[in-house]
């Protein structure tokens, strides 16, 4: 017999499920040899209690049966579980449905025949290679549409290029280069949200490989300041400059050359802010240092 520890109606993560349930999951517990060994050990225990001849032992098998008791409910639930989540889905497609069934019979081996989830994660990396090619095809699309400048559609293509090419698959080229675009086209608030999702991108490469990002993550902090001081959101803005700014201090510390220019724009642009704000003591030394770079 199997042992009494659970009803019909079983409550689960996402409610209570009844019906057929019962039958169901003892089914599955009787296809599962380890389960029909607990079920057994669990069966002799409670022979062997009726006939304990001492209540220290007859205590010690109750802790024993308890133990087993609940290895076994838990089981129970668990596939009661994985029950309700499988039939919870009124599945229209007879692929769907046949697997469905399958899974009411217990019969695994055929839904892992039928399912393939070698193939299955094959053709999700050729779908992910297909997606990366298809947004760079529409990034080279977008950005060579952004400059047919005698075509009056032109902003309006553009934006549906990079569109399409960040639906596609979103990475950190077609996130910065459509917000830049919108930059240009003073639409800040719409420009906004891809700098964010491209700093993000770039802060996260930068962890692992600061020598080839870092530079990136001053780049998009800068314009992200520029288009928060746009519109007038100072704190922000100047938060965001005193980060770039650090950056590229840092990265002009080993490589002068190439980066100081990039400290005296931030450092121009951050005594725009500053003297936009009254604060003009800190523009004047802001303006001073960026001259002296120059």
């Amino acid at each position: 017999m199997q042992p009494n520890i659970i009803e019909n109606s079983i409550q689960t993560i996402t409610g209570n499920v009844t019906g057929d349930v019962k039958q169901t999951v003892n089914y599955y517990l009787s296809i599962n040899k380890d389960l029909e060994e607990l079920r057994k050990g669990i069966e002799k225990l409670e022979k062997d209690i009726e006939e304990a001849d001492s209540p220290k032992f007859e205590n010690y098998l109750r802790q024993e049966l308890y133990q087993k008791k609940e290895a076994y409910q838990n089981q129970y639930k668990a596939i009661a579980q994985a029950y309700y989540e499988v039939m919870k889905f009124n599945f229209t497609e007879e692929e769907l449905k046949e697997l469905q069934q399958l899974f009411l019979e217990g019969k695994h081996d055929k839904i892992e025949s039928r399912v393939n989830p070698k193939a299955i994660a094959h053709n999700i990396a050729m779908r992910e290679k297909a997606n990366e090619e298809d947004a760079n095809k529409l990034f080279i699309l977008a950005q060579s549409m952004a400059i047919q400048f005698d075509d009056n559609n032109r902003f309006q293509k553009t934006c549906e290029y990079f569109e399409l090419s960040i639906k596609a698959q979103k990475n950190k080229d077609n996130l910065f280069a459509f917000a830049h675009f919108l930059q240009e086209h003073n639409q800040n608030n719409r420009a906004t949200l891809p700098y964010e999702e491209a700093l993000a991108i770039y802060r996260k490469l930068a962890e692992v490989n600061p020598q080839t990002y870092l530079p990136d993550v001053g780049m998009t902090l800068n314009n992200l300041a520029n288009l928060q001081r746009a519109k007038n959101e100072f704190a922000k803005a100047e938060a965001s400059y005193e980060e770039a700014l650090a950056i590229r201090r840092k990265l002009a510390e080993v490589n002068p050359q190439t980066y100081l220019p990039y400290v005296a724009t931030t450092l121009n642009n951050l005594a725009n802010l500053q003297r936009a704000k009254n604060e003009f003591a800190k523009a004047e030394a802001s303006y001073e240092e960026a001259l002296a770079i120059r």
